[in-house]
């Protein structure tokens, strides 16, 4: 973490300290007792910046103390016994008396970010929240920190800075660049990214892709349904072939003939509209010759 993102944290997260830890950290006293520790413990430039770095972050609820302990023991490497005396003086002189506090203000932050990151899951589509919850992403990312050594504190980023490309927050050809913040080799980055793409989101995308097939299946479906439930319901406005078929068996036209000598004649016409020179008389009554 930057020296100017450090003091943005420092802005907002001090506000949310109990007033016992604010005064605490605002005293300044806790930062001389670490030059003490850091020349006692013959610290150099770099072990001295992370030392400074993360007691600042721990006591303003940013990291757990547990957490902070872990860094320290991954990220300054001096003989095991040292750490372990270093670490007991700085919690002696430094976190003791307001430990509870601390721990109380780092579950508190993290509810509260916990429930942003639930509110801006809830604006995604039931789709893209179906594959990110099937992807196993929290998984995946704590396998491939561990796969590269990542602190806690570094899985942390790695985490925030995934779950920001899954959300749409970062663009997916920004996601290396947000995570120069692990301040690891350009390589190792590199490395780090592609294991992202190709175990979550590549496996995200995958997911999404099937819902959103699955869904407009059912959609066409849905829609077939209720074609055929309004035909059913109302069949006078849509009739089927069925019911047209069916009427028509039920409705046979009444065909009066009539059988008169002046009707059969006219049925007698010829196609080309003529008509036949047909007896005047009546046959059976005209008189033999």
């Amino acid at each position: 973490m930057d020296q100017t993102e450090l003091q943005q944290k420092i802005a907002e997260y001090y506000t949310k300290l109990p007033k016992e830890a604010q005064e605490v950290f605002s005293g300044m006293q806790w930062l001389e007792k670490l030059k003490e520790i850091a020349s006692k413990y013959n610290l150099n430039d770099v072990q001295i910046e992370t030392l400074g770095t993360e007691t600042t972050l721990v006591l303003l609820g940013i990291i757990h103390v547990n957490e902070y302990e872990e860094i320290i023991k991954n990220e300054i490497k001096i003989p095991e016994e040292s750490i372990k005396n270093m670490l007991v003086e700085i919690d002696g002189f430094v976190l003791k008396t307001i430990r509870p506090q601390l721990e109380e203000t780092f579950y508190k932050n993290n509810d509260e970010e916990k429930q942003k990151l639930d509110e801006r899951f809830n604006n995604l589509s039931k789709e893209t929240k179906d594959a990110i919850e099937k992807s196993d992403y929290q998984t995946k990312i704590y396998e491939i920190g561990q796969k590269h050594n990542l602190t806690v504190y570094q899985m942390g980023i790695l985490g925030e800075s995934t779950i920001n490309v899954m959300l749409g927050i970062t663009l997916p050809n920004k996601f290396e660049e947000s995570l120069k913040e692990l301040q690891l080799p350009t390589e190792k980055i590199t490395e780090i990214v592609n294991d992202i793409n190709d175990q979550v989101l590549k496996k995200i995308r995958e997911e999404l892709v099937k819902n959103i097939n699955r869904n407009k299946t059912l959609e066409n479906n849905s829609e077939s349904r209720e074609e055929l439930l309004k035909k059913i319901e109302n069949p006078e406005k849509t009739p089927s072939i069925l019911s047209q078929k069916l009427s028509g068996a039920f409705s046979v036209p009444k065909v009066e003939t009539d059988h008169s000598l002046e009707n059969i004649t006219q049925n007698n016409n010829t196609g080309n509209g003529t008509t036949k020179n047909l007896p005047k008389t009546d046959p059976y009554r005209e008189v033999l010759e």
